[in-house]
This record gives C-alpha cells, structure tokens and sequence, in this order.
C-alpha cells in the first residue's frame, strides 16, 4: 500500500496539476475508488512499515495543548477494544496504545507509531461501544493501511519544489526577469499541489479508512446504525455548532473593523470641516457621502475575502463533510445489511466503563472546565474560583487544564495569593503539560534565572528533549541571559535535528543580531542580484 500511495501521488504531481489548475481543482479524484465491502474475503495484506519511535510520539501530543489526561481504567478498556482490532487485522503484535487527549472537542487521531488519540469530547458524548468501536475501527483504518505516507510525500515535496525551483531560476537566468517565468510557475503549482491536491487525497483516504473500519465492525457484529453512523452524524452536528460559532465570531470583527473604518473616515472629514471657517451644506454632504461609499466599499471588500476564504477553506479541508461521508458509507454497507439480523446495540460495556470511579470523577471534572470559562467571561471571578477548586480535585488535582484555570481564578479573585502549591502539583505531575509548565518557567525567570533554569532542565528531561522543544528551550535559555548555552544547544540542535536547524538557530539569537543579519542579507543579496545581472546583461525594468 505504501508504494501504491507514493506513485498515486508521484503520478498526480507529474500530470495533473495543469489539469487542476485549469479545473479550479474542486474535487479532482487522486485515486481509484476503493473496492466495495466483504465480510468474506481477506483483508487486503498490510503495508511493511517501520514503526515511529512510540515515546517520542506520546511526548509530542504531552507537547500539544493542555497534554494527555491519564485514565488507566477507561485506556485499559480502550486498548481492550484496540487489540481486538489488532487481532481482527492479523497483527496482535503490532505497537501502539489509545491515549486521551485533554481536549473537549471531537477529536481523533492515529500516528505512524501505531498510538490512537482520543479527546475526552468523544468520551463525554458517545453512548454504546459501537461507536467507540467505530471510532476506534477508523483510525486503526489509518494504521493498517499506511495512511500516514501522504504526510511524509506532501513534507518531501516542500523540498523536492524548492530543488526544483532552483533548477528552473538557472534555466532562465537570461532570460528577461519578468513575466510569468519557471520560478513563478513552480511556486503557483507548489501552492495549488500543497493547497489543493494534497487534501483532497487526504479525504479520499477518510473514506478508504471508513470502509476499512466499516468492514471490521460488521465483522464483530456491531450494530452499524448504533456505532458508524452515529459516530458520522455526531461529527455533522459538531461541525455545524462550530461553523456557526466560527461565523458569530467573525460577524462580530467585521462589525467591529467597518465601525472602526468609518470612524476614522467620519473624524477625518470633521477634523477638514473644523480647519475650513465656512463648511458649505456641499462640503457636509460630500462628507456624508465620503462615509456612506467608505462603508460600501468595506462591504463589497469584505463579500470577496468572505467568498476567497470559504473557498480555499473547501479546498483545503482534508475532510469530506460528514453527511457526505455518511452517506457514501451506507450506500457500500447496506447490501451487507440486507436481510441480516440487526445486532443489539452494546451499551452496557459502555456505561459499565463510564460509570467505573475514577473515570466517571474525571469526566464530571472535565465536564466543569467550560462553566470556569463562563464564569471567568463574565468577571464572576469567586464563582470561577468555587467551581475550579472543584474541578482541580481529586483524580484531576494534578491536571494541567483544571489546575489552570483553578491557578487564574484564584490569581482573579484573590490578588496577591500565592500559586506555587498549585504550580508543584503540575511539575512533580506523573501526567504534565508543557504548556502549563512554560508559563512557570517564563515567569519564574522574571525574578530568578537560577531557579528557572533548574526547572526548565528539569522539565525538559521529563519530556525526554523531545525535538519539537528544542527551539523553545533554546529561546527561554536566550530570554533568561544564559545566552551561551543558548548558542551552545543551537549548535547541537543545527547538527543532529534538521527538521529544527532553523528554528533553533534563529532562536539562540538576541534581537541585535537577527537585525544585523537581517541587514547583512538584504545587503547581500542586492550584490548578488548586481553581479548576475551584469554578467548575463539583465535590463532592470520600470515597475
């Protein structure tokens, strides 16, 4: 399957990116659509596989946000399931495990190091075990069939552009330096093979993995009705409540800019009017008129970036819609259902799981994290702070989300009361955030470096030196005056981490040097530009 994915898109950056160009690239299919269900016929074979280092991979989602949430009873009921399907696969012996992410959306993922990520969203709102199977069936989809690979072609190809638009740039370089040339052309069909065609093959293997999971649940005997469609169904109505805060949100700054527009049009037009004796009843009007076309001209301004943005936003979702995909995955199931016995759903392993102590205090606990907001939204600072104490209890007393917001609220509603026995329960944590720990750091190195420093060594080590902290260390060695060691992990990191050379070089730089560099290349390159075009007798055109 791997080499299959890496010529299916070899062959589509080749030939079709001049057909997507012309066509809008609206839905071009990347691939040959995958063959219908079977509940007889074999699993077709899994691809060969290195497996991504699993430690490095957990570290990177602790990274991420408010981290991982530990939760051995529900992830031991989880990875119950997952070997199940492992088994069901015919790799019991493949890696990976199901991790809960401290997150309140639907959100799911799976790695190349063979580890499913679930976000607490899912676990507060499925109601049998045939979603989570659904669910879990996915992204195990994902695993089996080596989805991943389009991640790593799509990354590859950032430089393979680069390299190649190097190649075209020498090509023409006698070329007169205007026009649409070989440079211009690689990087348009860069952009339209990283914006639109990459994600549209990424949607067509959400389908591949649904009919994959699909299969495997009807295999088990899950209800599908129960388990897929609901799971499809719940993503279509949490993506419409986003969409529709999202466009709330964005009603409010547009009203917010063109108020401001023409606030700024109506005070220049009185200010005009102040500096001239005699406004004429013209003057006044032209004014008023000056205001009113400001506002249309906002408006007509603000239709085009509203349709550009929901266009390129349908481009570039990697995700067919939910209805869409429910739809196409009934159309291959149903002749499978066709006078077969529907199977009983399966909730009470579900609620069994739920309702097990420990999970079911972590879930009422996350449960009050958005009314802390709330409160916080309103100024309701003391309601904030009962609600956050509760919620920063317990099983979760430790947890990087709840004792943040318990850390804000009392910080709100009792200025001047100390935090550090809440900042100890998060970095002596079995479970830790590196957000939350960042913040301490940061302010830490406000009043001692040496302590700072201490903590931030120590933290770091927890997070095993996970490479995608190594700029961030190193701009918080910088910021905290330890400017040599600074240098010293850039020079480390430029060495062993090339995937971060740049970051962690630009980050062991103070202020100073980035705009003496900054200087130096702009100096540079209009040198460079002067001897080239010199030597190969390039006009300089007006612009």
């Amino acid at each position: 399957m791997r080499a299959h994915h890496v010529r299916s898109l070899a062959a589509v950056l080749a030939t079709g990116v001049t057909a997507c160009f012309l066509t809008a690239c609206e839905t071009q299919p990347l691939q040959k659509e995958t063959p219908g269900l079977t509940l007889d016929t074999p699993l077709p074979p899994a691809a060969a596989r290195t497996w991504a280092d699993a430690a490095q991979d957990v570290n990177d989602y602790r990274i991420g946000g408010w981290g991982l949430v530990a939760m051995p009873a529900m992830q031991a009921y989880l990875n119950g399931l997952y070997r199940q399907l492992k088994a069901q696969g015919g790799h019991p012996e493949w890696p990976g495990e199901v991790y809960v992410l401290a997150d309140t959306s639907l959100k799911s993922n799976a790695t190349a190091a063979g580890n499913i990520y679930l976000s607490l969203g899912w676990l507060q709102s499925i109601e049998s075990e045939d979603e989570v199977f659904a669910l879990l069936a996915h992204e195990f989809g994902h695993v089996y069939l080596g989805h991943h690979v389009v991640y790593e072609v799509s990354n590859a190809g950032d430089s393979a552009s680069r390299l190649a638009a190097i190649g075209v740039a020498l090509a023409n370089r006698t070329s007169q330096a205007t026009g649409f040339n070989g440079v211009y052309a690689i990087a348009a069909l860069r952009s339209i093979a990283g914006s639109a065609l990459v994600p549209a093959w990424k949607r067509s293997i959400e389908e591949e993995a649904d009919r994959f999971g699909a299969t495997l649940s009807l295999r088990a005997n899950y209800n599908y009705p129960r388990g897929f469609k609901t799971v499809l169904e719940r993503i279509s109505s949490y993506d419409t409540s986003q969409r529709e805060l999202t466009e709330k949100a964005r009603t409010e700054s547009e009203r917010q800019e063109r108020e401001a527009s023409l606030r700024t049009v109506a005070d220049r037009a009185r200010q005009q009017q102040s500096n001239t004796k005699d406004v004429t009843g013209l003057q006044a009007g032209v004014a008023a008129l000056e205001v009113k076309l400001n506002g249309m001209l906002f408006d007509a301004q603000n239709a085009v970036k509203r349709s550009t943005a929901d266009a390129a936003a349908r481009v570039q979702d990697t995700h067919d819609d939910a209805d869409t995909r429910e739809d196409h995955l009934t159309k291959a199931v149903a002749p499978l259902l066709a006078g077969r016995p529907r199977p009983t759903a399966r909730t009470a392993p579900w609620e069994a799981a739920r309702k097990e102590a420990s999970t079911a205090e972590i879930l009422a606990h996350y449960a009050l994290l958005p009314k802390v907001e709330d409160a916080l939204g309103r100024n309701a600072y003391t309601e904030a702070l009962k609600t956050a104490s509760v919620a920063a209890s317990g099983r979760t007393a430790s947890d990087a989300w709840p004792l943040s917001l318990l850390r804000t609220a009392t910080m709100l509603a009792k200025p001047g009361t100390s935090v550090a026995e809440l900042d100890r329960r998060q970095l002596t944590a079995a479970e830790r955030s590196w957000q939350y720990t960042s913040i301490i750091i940061k302010e830490t190195a406000q009043t001692n470096r040496t302590n700072a420093r201490a903590m931030l060594e120590q933290q770091f080590s927890y997070f095993q030196k996970a490479p995608a902290l190594w700029p961030e260390v190193i701009g918080l060695y910088r910021n905290s005056g330890y400017l040599d060691e600074a240098r010293a992990m850039a020079n480390t990191c430029a060495l062993k981490l090339a995937s971060y050379r740049d970051a962690c070089i630009s980050n062991a730089q103070t202020d100073a040097e980035k705009k003496a560099i900054s200087v130096a290349s702009e100096q540079k390159g209009k040198e460079l530009a002067d001897r080239i075009g010199t030597k190969l007798k390039i006009k300089k055109t007006e612009q």
